[in-house]
């Protein structure tokens, strides 16, 4: 069972560490135990006081304004069981594709419910693409959650509740199903179902006749619902739950509204829907990525971030206050061509506006011409005898286009030496030397070429920095073992699963669109 934080409505009636507990404090539950460790219930016990000291040693939490519940009041109101959660998903609604938004839904589910079984319900196929892997990753993360795959006519949501969901349900033998629409975020507060009202008293429509419904009619087809359904397993409270499922209102009500969300503390959000164009809609909606909740500080970016990478804290690199990166410029040369005008351009504006402490160019044959010869004797211009890679990752490089070939060896030579690589296209205008104090593992800007379909951005390789041993040029590197699965396409490796990879890791890397345009 997931422990909920426990609190009391306001400061004064705080509780410290010696404090009761619904009539139970901690010198009375000792000597209670001491008592019963000779009878056949001692386990019991044991368990029952550790769960009474946790929730003692949580009310030191003035963060939420929420009553304490004891043990036996979470089994009263949940009847000393985990509910087993049902989301559902339609092709039609997400476009085909299952998406962030829908990631997320479940994530946050499986995070905050602590369910005892987990259904994402089908209605449809969802495409796959090269970004869209996510139903995947989902089931290779958390392979608990239980796929069914369902027809993929659907004429409203009603229906593939009453008829396929809670059927379903009655076979668990759970006595509390929760229901949550796919376009739905859920919360940390979702757990004890316990929403203040505009008086600041605490309800729970649960507690009274076993259903409770926070959801609508979407705004753009009033055929489907968004929200979250919670019920118990009685009778009369499936038969109320088919009444206000059929009676759902267009206009938006229940605890997911902008006011919880504006509420300051992210913990007390029960759930969040898409359907609100309010405040957040911005940000949240569903065509949401990670990129765009990886700063911010509002409790929807708190909440998100939590549901992705475990932790509320922004995932933007800090600066150091020695550099990270060391100020070698790397570039690289392969075959045997005269070194162009374009090219000593480029090459001047490196030593000129960069102004590194050594320039690598790594090469198989070193360049020659006029323009080589003018540069070649700066003390600065280092050449490095550098073959071209003809396997990578087990995959055979010999035939490959040489700018594939060059994309792997800068890879290879920033995650051995670190610094900046440098195309020989590129023309620099500012120094960047102040990038080189962040606490990241790459810094790269992003790159305007349609290179990549569904994806929200690609990472450019032409400019990018690095610190020695990288781990995500690691990554980056590995991805080269399905270089085969798209050999016809250009920057499939190269530029676009970078971003997938900065989508999942990005605490490791800096985005400054100012670094090229």
């Amino acid at each position: 069972m997931t422990a909920t934080m426990s609190c009391f409505p306001d400061d004064s009636q705080r509780a410290t560490d010696d404090s009761d507990v619904d009539g139970v404090g901690r010198d009375d539950l000792e000597s209670q135990i001491a008592l019963k460790m000779n009878t056949p219930g001692a386990l019991l016990w044991i368990i029952w006081a550790a769960v009474i000291n946790w929730q003692i040693a949580s009310i030191s939490d003035n963060r939420c304004p929420r009553r304490i519940e004891t043990l036996k009041q979470l089994e009263e109101k949940f009847d000393s069981t985990r509910p087993v959660v049902y989301l559902y998903w339609y092709s039609a609604v997400n476009r085909d594709h299952f998406n962030w938004l829908n990631y997320m839904s479940v994530v946050s589910a499986i995070k905050f419910i602590d369910p005892s079984a987990i259904y994402v319900v089908m209605y449809g196929d969802s495409r796959r693409s090269f970004y869209f892997t996510l139903e995947e990753e989902l089931k290779e993360k958390f392979p608990e959650v239980q796929f069914i795959q369902m027809a993929s006519s659907l004429e409203n949501d009603s229906s593939a509740i009453t008829e396929d969901i809670l059927p379903h349900f009655l076979q668990s033998r759970r006595e509390v199903g929760i229901i949550v629409a796919t376009d739905t975020l859920v919360g940390p507060a979702l757990w004890d179902l316990c929403f203040t009202n505009s008086s600041g008293s605490c309800n729970s429509s649960l507690d009274t006749d076993g259903v409770f419904v926070s959801a609508n009619r979407r705004y753009y087809d009033r055929s489907f619902i968004s929200g979250i359904v919670v019920f118990r397993r009685n009778e009369s409270s499936l038969r109320l739950l088919e009444g206000k499922l059929n009676s759902l209102p267009e206009e938006y009500s229940g605890p997911c509204v902008d006011q919880v969300i504006d509420s300051g503390d992210w913990e007390r959000i029960p759930c969040v829907t898409t359907l609100r164009r309010g405040r957040y809609h911005e940000t949240f909606h569903d065509h949401i990525t990670p990129e765009l909740v990886h700063s911010g500080n509002s409790p929807l970016h708190r909440l998100i971030r939590t549901v992705l990478y475990d932790s509320p804290e922004e995932t933007t690199p800090r600066k150091l206050d020695q550099p990270a990166i060391p100020n070698d410029v790397h570039m690289i040369w392969f075959g045997k061509r005269e070194f162009h005008f374009i090219h000593y351009l480029s090459f001047k504006s490196v030593l000129t506006v960069v102004n590194p402490r050594r320039v690598f160019i790594h090469g198989d044959v070193e360049p020659f011409g006029v323009y080589w010869d003018r540069v070649k004797p700066d003390h600065r211009v280092v050449f490095v005898p550098t073959k071209q890679p003809t396997e990578v990752m087990g995959v055979n490089f010999t035939d490959v286009p040489m700018e594939h070939k060059a994309d792997v060896a800068r890879l290879e030579i920033l995650r051995q030496y670190g610094g900046l690589y440098s195309d020989f296209d590129v023309f620099w205008v500012r120094p960047i030397d102040h990038l080189r104090y962040y606490d990241a593992d790459v810094i790269a800007s992003y790159d305007m070429a349609p290179h990549c379909i569904d994806f929200p951005n690609i990472i450019q390789i032409g400019v990018f920095l690095a610190r020695k041993g990288s781990e995500f040029l690691k990554l980056w590197y590995e991805g080269y073992r399905n270089y085969d699965l798209y050999r016809g396409h250009w920057a499939a490796i190269s530029m676009c699963y970078p971003y997938k990879i900065y989508e999942r890791r990005p605490e490791r890397v800096l985005i400054d669109n100012h670094l090229q345009v």
